[in-house]
């Protein structure tokens, strides 16, 4: 095995076996690689006392020769701390939870986790802020979520549901009876409201149950067009 050192951020900590952890990190190049961390569920682990979540860390590990074995970690170094407010954060453990279920990563998708997190720093209520998270992924993946005008014919009024096949809003003339039932008009006028509001916005006119709604809309239509497994 080679040293390898790496920056980058703690995404998950799993216990293994009494009192090690496989930890799982994502280095600025956008890789998320799985180390096994000898003894740091002890109290007197001088690694376990870096590993935070949000922190910038540096990471030295010896990289496993084949891919049935796993990375061993040498030592972890905090290089940008975060307050301790930001390690417990719903925005930032459900954010983590969205990056460990990605099927591929790269050195954008690293970026994207870089303003999520400096977006979560601001110490802004979490549900908001990551809703506004969730609805920027539809621009990190190059999908479009229209509200503007209706999916399927481009009528720009009388929006009145939302299609999960068309991936948008649609109008009275293009939805069945059955359609109009599936979301409350409210839930349409927020979608409307979400792609075209900044963060304070958000803050302002959702509260959170209607963001964990949201979220949960979003991710079902990233799932059913990418073929992806999202869920919080």
């Amino acid at each position: 095995m080679g040293l390898t050192i790496a920056k980058g951020y703690l995404l998950a900590r799993t216990p293994y076996r009494i009192f090690d952890e496989i930890i799982t990190i994502l280095t600025s190049n956008g890789a998320r690689i799985a180390l096994l961390a000898l003894g740091t569920r002890k109290l007197q682990s001088k690694n376990a006392r870096n590993l935070f979540f949000g922190h910038l860390l540096e990471f030295s590990f010896f990289a496993a020769r084949t891919s049935k074995k796993v990375s061993k970690l040498k030592s972890v170094h905090t290089l940008v701390a975060v307050p301790w407010t930001i390690e417990r954060n719903i925005a930032l453990l459900n954010c983590n939870q969205l990056f460990m279920q990605m099927p591929i990563l790269t050195k954008e998708f690293a970026e994207f986790y870089t303003w999520a997190l400096a977006l979560i720093k601001q110490q802004i209520k979490p549900w908001p802020t990551l809703l506004f998270i969730v609805q920027k992924l539809f621009a990190l993946y190059n999908f479009e979520f229209v509200t503007d005008q209706c999916v399927l014919c481009g009528k720009k009024t009388e929006l009145v549901t939302y299609s999960l096949p068309a991936g948008g809003l649609i109008c009275h003339n293009c939805c069945s009876p059955a359609q109009r039932q599936s979301i409350d008009t409210k839930t349409t006028q927020a979608l409307f409201a979400l792609f075209h509001s900044d963060l304070p916005t958000i803050v302002k006119i959702f509260n959170d149950r209607m963001c964990r709604k949201l979220i949960q809309m979003l991710l079902t239509t990233l799932n059913y067009h990418l073929g992806s497994h999202f869920h919080l």
